[in-house]
């Protein structure tokens, strides 16, 4: 027994990491069989790994490795792939051979997928866990570690197989910089190898860690110890090691850009739109308040309540403050913050989307370590309210991505059983079909790619309109339930009528706060000419609640069969 005893004191953090490992996999990966494909992102990513038949097709990513290629349906080529310039192109190798190879692997079994998705998921808790062992003791680092784990928009947006490059990026991302710390502790060449070539992996996976040679830079100022700043030659002195220590990967990042640059050349005409900085921050304000809700894991709360969610933000705030003002740490989370609005970096050139925090959370948890961690003062006062808070949170945390799974599951199994039956009529095998007012939830602009794999027939047509797509205006993705926002379930009532005429259709919304259309959008798939008979100002925007699409004699002549989605019977039905 006392042997026992000893082999857990002594590998306690080894034998603490599998149990992290185990929890996330068994609450996020065991339970949800039923998992399915989420969105025409998911099956554009299927749709490349199924069009992805050799391995001299898996090595030609890495010259054309743009994200979007094949991208459409039958009518509609993709705007993405006609416009790829150096700006515009996803430049993601290694994201395209990540699906390729699932597809090889796991073919349809979108299980799987899902359970790739919680492995990587779980090794960043358990790398994170054993970082955060560096600054605190084993049972904060633990519920730390599991917040960052069941965060809230893991809830709601986990689990779709396009977020893969996410999780392994973030893991890339820590190995580099681990691999780097044991090159600083030993001055082993081949760590730092090691260090670089994982920064070189993360590039091609998601460009987002461009900024990493930056982070790496100003965290050796930090490490082992601060330098003294105040001193202009000593400063100059850290300042040209850092460049030295960091060089490596601002090489490996100029090849990319060089490699880039040469295969997606800049755009012959730039966009030159003139925005003020006063107006480019007022767009900005909305998205910075979302960002400061998932920072604060308030992003389960509901729409509105703006006194409730203006308390707690500005008790937080003013709780950080103070704990900033006395601390002895301060260059340290001055850095994290640096470090998180680094990362925010996709954020400034287009919108924040909280897919995108999941590459940040890590800086913004260093940063709640080191304030509390490090103030000044005797906070043992405040260390059992400290961790029983963090205990009920995860509890609300891990309880909230069950349930929202849950939901999730459900909505794919209306999804993959409505396609299914359409794929194993046999009458309508080799014919081409289009898809008109089917949900943005679940669908997505388009699931062409998803039509050809499961027909195994790429030349088979499959046609949609994007701007017929069916989007649930009070409840879209997620919805107030009670006291939080859940994934929102669909519809069970049909708010829009499809009447065919001669050579197309009528759409009239029967309730406009429920379903409208926005014709006015640039991009999209379009079967033919649409004639608005109503428009509304709903929510600020000019929408259309009654119109009729001419369909294009050249689909007229296929003699195409339309389907549409009946929200009463859960699935798709003909309409001619």
């Amino acid at each position: 027994m006392k042997t026992i005893i000893n082999i857990i004191k002594k590998h306690k953090h080894l034998i603490l990491s599998l149990i992290i490992f185990a929890i996330v996999f068994c609450i996020l990966g065991v339970p949800f069989k039923c998992w399915w494909f989420n969105g025409g992102d998911d099956f554009h990513g299927l749709y490349l790994g199924y069009k992805t038949k050799t391995w001299n097709d898996l090595f030609n990513f890495f010259l054309n490795g743009h994200t979007n290629q094949g991208m459409g349906a039958s009518n509609c080529l993709s705007i993405f792939e006609r416009n790829t310039s150096f700006f515009s192109t996803f430049y993601r190798p290694l994201y395209c051979v990540y699906f390729a190879i699932q597809y090889w692997i796991f073919g349809t079994n979108a299980y799987y997928y899902l359970l790739t998705s919680v492995f990587f998921h779980s090794i960043n808790t358990v790398i994170l866990f054993n970082i955060f062992l560096w600054f605190t003791s084993l049972f904060p680092a633990f519920l730390i570690a599991l917040l960052f784990t069941f965060h809230p928009q893991i809830a709601y947006r986990f689990g779709a197989i396009v977020n893969l490059h996410y999780y392994i990026n973030v893991m890339l991302m820590l190995l580099s910089i681990l691999f780097l710390k044991k090159y600083l502790d030993s001055k082993k060449l081949f760590y730092y190898f090691f260090s670089c070539m994982l920064f070189t992996l993360s590039l091609f996976t998601r460009e987002s860690s461009i900024v990493l040679p930056a982070i790496i830079f100003l965290g050796l100022f930090l490490y082992p110890s601060p330098k003294n700043t105040l001193n202009l030659k000593k400063l100059f002195k850290h300042s040209i090691t850092n460049v030295k220590i960091s060089s490596g990967f601002w090489v490996i990042l100029s090849v990319f850009f060089s490699l880039r640059l040469y295969l997606y050349p800049l755009a012959s005409k730039l966009n030159t739109q003139n925005n003020s900085l006063f107006k480019l921050i007022k767009e900005k304000i909305p998205e910075f308040k979302v960002f400061i809700y998932d920072a604060l894991h308030l992003s389960w709360l509901p729409w509105g309540h703006k006194t409730i969610r203006g308390i707690i933000v500005i008790t937080l705030f003013i709780l950080f403050i103070w704990l900033f003002i006395k601390n002895s740490k301060k260059i340290y989370i001055i850095y994290f913050i640096i470090a998180t609005f680094l990362m925010l970096w996709p954020s400034y050139l287009g919108h924040y989307n909280p897919r995108y925090f999941y590459e940040t959370h890590i800086f913004v948890l260093l940063t709640f370590i080191f304030l509390f961690k490090y103030h000044k003062e005797n906070l043992l006062f405040l260390k059992k309210p400290f961790i029983l808070g963090l205990i009920i949170l995860n509890i609300f945390q891990i309880t909230f991505a069950i349930e929202n799974f849950s939901r999730r599951e459900t909505k794919m199994k209306i999804m993959s059983k409505a396609i299914k039956k359409i794929i194993n009529n046999p009458q309508l095998q080799k014919k081409s079909l289009c898809f008109l007012g089917y949900p943005s939830d679940g669908f997505g602009g388009h699931f062409a790619g998803l039509i050809w794999i499961f027909q195994d027939n790429p030349s088979i047509h499959a046609y949609f309109d994007t701007k017929t797509i069916i989007k649930q205006l009070d409840s879209n993705i997620v919805s107030p339930v009670g006291w939080k926002n859940m994934v929102s379930e669909y519809y069970k009532k049909n708010f829009v009528k499809i009447t065919p005429i001669k050579n197309g259709f009528r759409f009239k919304s029967s309730n406009s706060k429920k379903v409208a259309f926005n014709l006015n959008e640039k991009n999209g798939c379009s079967m033919g000419k649409k004639i608005i008979h109503k428009t509304k100002n709903i929510n600020g925007e000019k929408l259309t609640t009654d119109f009729t699409l001419i369909i294009d004699k050249k689909y007229i002549q296929e003699k195409i069969i339309f389907f549409t989605w009946d929200y009463e019977k859960q699935k798709f039905v003909i309409i001619r």
